[in-house]
């Protein structure tokens, strides 16, 4: 076949619109062509995190592949209600799934044909297996249900035993968590892809799946940041909504980078005919979706399918927001199960599907809700503010629709803490009770020895220092707000983590409490002793006997403050500490940050507005301390081009727009206008031209390094760049 990277079967995307998950699709490619050493291979995630799309993608590589494997997609459904639904809606698909590849004709699986129509669509090579198949599923034989559900599910196996290369997918097998025999249906399908004898995959979510399937798993994560602002930059251009990068990464903030709400959000801006160029417009279409919208439909059916219907399932998602406002944010299991009306052992089943959906779990006696996701958290408010007497629904949305702005930017402020926060958590899971010196955790001695000195002189310094410190051995390391809850009000997760473990000299249990403080100079007494205090009612919460305070504050602590440690025998380090810290125990400190500056400006054309840019760039180049002759051939260079641009262009607009991008040793520059585009042949024909163009480019060519134009939408961008040799600088 042709690329088939733009077609789809089952997929909602081309694979050329999928965003960051093309090394899952390939280790599933790879499994279903056989390279696995286990014949299953478990997919796993959080609610939503396109664990299926990845599975529907794979489905259909391999079957537009034309290759001899035949591809069974199956997912359950809680509209199967029991095992045996699930099991005959699956030997449906099997058997459309199958006469599809055998006739190479993927409409037939959009088409959806009845069992007759597919009998009669069978080739004479199949029909007998076929009429087999259609048989068990319309006999009223008194067969054993629980035999009827196996042999269903093992079709694929006789195919397999007779010669025919297969491969199956189960996706969200969490749903079966709704069945009444749910541990029937999960069972067998384990079962039946530990003794296939071809690959199998098993889809689902993560809590749904663990423990359930033994083998290999394959986690999917997360979007990262930055894959998940491709996305919604993706989404905005094939709908025509407009978005900047501000709303673009609030987006994916307060969505927690989820791809199915990021869409949501993206097409109801479309059909609102709304853009997202500001936090409000983003917060007004946010508030629709909570309101009644796709994100809000979405989590109702999450609700549907624990309580087993609609009427139920909205009783369980006001009760459990009602839970979640109050301040332990738990309940009485039995209590719960009284005002729903339900006995327990439905109260397990909706605990289950709650607890799969990364809800809520019961923790001994307690209903506990337990929600990381930010959008679920807004969804339940949103219920127990609709309920609230006295308050009518546009109230309650409008008071919703305020916060949401008035919260905006104190969500991307917690974000940029999230990205330079030290990740103190991972650091305290690498001690394993080796000796480091004493400096790379107590700021006093790091101050007095090693302060100020560069990087080489302390490393000499540290390799032969003896006053050492034995780290403890860690053996579970959590964010500090899963241990006290109250602690979350003033740190954020990230910032704060307890480590438990043991001394390795004699082996009596330890806690350490580590933080990460604000502050611009060297931390205080005062915030030194807050933050004592909080951790020491963490550890009075948690009943730790014995346990060490470790904080750590960007410029270190200052005097007084190192008083105060001492006396709670307490440790504080610095940031600077801190990588030292991680570059000793094996940890690589943040990634370097790509050292350039990017800088944007836009001038108007004529009247010597040029000499602006060229005073721009002139501080810039300084900046990065470039010699004069450099700086003078760039100014010249700028010049030329800024004339040439506003001489040729006949832009509409009059307008000129610069961008600099400039590091220790290169400076890049594009200069854009809109207007009459310049064939890039055109302008190198140009250098043999007399005249004031012509000589204009020649010159600019001449002083800079290198000099490209690029057509650019309704214009000319002209790219140029200069290398500054730093020896002859210092000549």
């Amino acid at each position: 076949m042709s690329d088939t990277s733009s077609q789809k079967l089952i997929s909602s995307v081309p694979l050329t619109d999928l965003i960051g998950r093309l090394d899952e699709i390939a280790r599933l490619e790879s499994h279903a062509a056989g390279h696995s050493a286990d014949n299953l291979l478990v997919v796993s995630g959080a609610p939503r995190v396109g664990v299926s799309e990845i599975l529907r993608q794979t489905y259909d590589r391999v079957f537009l592949a034309n290759a001899d494997i035949l591809p069974i997609y199956f997912s359950v459904s809680a509209n199967d209600r029991d095992a045996i639904s699930s099991a005959r809606r699956f030997a449906y698909e099997f058997l459309l799934q199958f006469l599809a590849f055998k006739r190479n004709d993927a409409s037939l699986l959009e088409l959806r044909p009845s069992l007759d129509e597919i009998t009669r669509l069978a080739g004479l090579s199949d029909a007998v297996f076929v009429d087999q198949v259609v048989e068990l599923l319309t006999s009223n034989a008194e067969n054993p249900w629980v035999d009827l559900y196996r042999t269903l599910f093992a079709l694929p196996s006789r195919l397999s035993a007779a010669g025919t290369r297969c491969f199956v997918i189960f996706d969200n097998v969490h749903r079966a968590l709704s069945f009444a025999d749910s541990e029937v249906a999960m069972n067998a399908i384990s079962e039946v892809c530990i003794e296939a004898g071809f690959p199998c995959v098993v889809g689902g979510r993560r809590r749904a799946v663990y423990g359930k399937f033994t083998d290999k798993v394959l986690a999917v994560e997360r979007l990262g940041f930055e894959d998940a602002g491709l996305l919604i930059e993706s989404l905005a251009r094939k709908n025509n909504v407009t978005i900047n990068d501000q709303t673009r990464d609030l987006i994916a903030v307060q969505l927690d980078r989820d791809p199915q709400f990021i869409g949501d959000i993206i097409r109801r801006a479309a059909v609102t005919n709304t853009s997202l160029d500001s936090f409000q417009a983003f917060e007004s279409v946010y508030a629709d979706e909570m309101s009644g919208g796709m994100i809000s439909r979405r989590l109702d059916s999450e609700f549907s399918i624990a309580g087993g219907d609609r009427e139920l399932g909205h009783a369980l998602s006001l009760l459990t927001a009602k839970v979640s406002s109050s301040p332990q944010q738990s309940a009485s299991a039995k209590k719960v199960g009284e005002r729903l009306g339900i006995g327990s052992i439905d109260l397990q089943r909706s605990m289950a599907c709650l607890y799969s959906a990364e809800i809520a779990s019961i923790n001994g006696d307690r209903f506990m809700v337990e929600t990381e996701c930010r959008a679920l958290d807004d969804y339940l408010e949103l219920h127990r503010t609709v309920e609230t007497p006295g308050i009518s629904r546009a109230q309650a949305i409008g008071e919703r629709a305020a916060h949401y702005v008035k919260r905006a930017p104190h969500l991307m402020a917690r974000h940029y803490r999230r990205l330079s926060a030290l990740g103190i958590a991972d650091l305290l899971r690498t001690f394993d009770g080796r000796e480091v010196p004493l400096a790379m955790l107590d700021y006093g001695k790091f101050r007095d020895d090693l302060k100020g000195r560069d990087a080489s002189e302390i490393a000499d310094r540290l390799a032969t220092d003896t006053d050492i410190i034995t780290l403890p051995k860690i053996v579970y390391t959590a964010h500090s707000s899963a241990y006290y809850r109250p602690i979350g009000e003033f740190v954020d997760t990230e910032r704060s983590a307890v480590a438990l473990g043991f001394e390795q000299n004699d082996g009596s249990d330890i806690a350490w409490l580590a933080t990460e403080l604000d502050s611009k100079l060297e931390a205080s007494a005062s915030l030194t002793e807050f933050w004592c205090d909080r951790l020491e009612m963490l550890a009075a919460h948690c009943d730790l006997p014995a346990f060490k305070i470790w904080l750590i504050a960007p410029e270190g602590f200052s005097p007084e403050a190192l008083a105060v440690l001492a006396e709670r025998n307490a440790i504080g380090s610095s940031r600077a500490q801190v990588a030292l810290l991680r570059s000793h125990v094996g940890i690589e400190n943040v990634s370097a940050v790509d050292d350039s500056e990017e800088f944007r400006m836009t001038i108007p054309m004529g009247d010597d507005t040029e000499m602006l840019a060229v005073h721009m760039i002139e501080e810039i180049a300084r900046r990065n301390e470039y010699p004069s002759s450099a700086i003078n051939q760039i100014k010249t260079a700028v010049v030329e081009a800024c004339i040439n641009a506003a001489e040729h262009s006949l832009s509409p607009d009059r307008k000129i727009y610069i961008g600099v991008t400039a590091k220790r040793d290169n400076i890049q520059i594009s200069i854009e206008n809109r207007g009459v585009s310049v064939a890039i042949k055109q302008a190198a024909s140009t250098e043999e031209a007399t005249g004031r163009r012509g000589w204009g480019l020649k010159l600019i060519k001449n002083l800079m390094d290198e000099l490209v134009f690029q057509q650019s939408d309704d214009g000319t961008r002209l790219v140029m760049s200069k290398t500054v040799e730093r020896k002859a600088a210092a000549a």
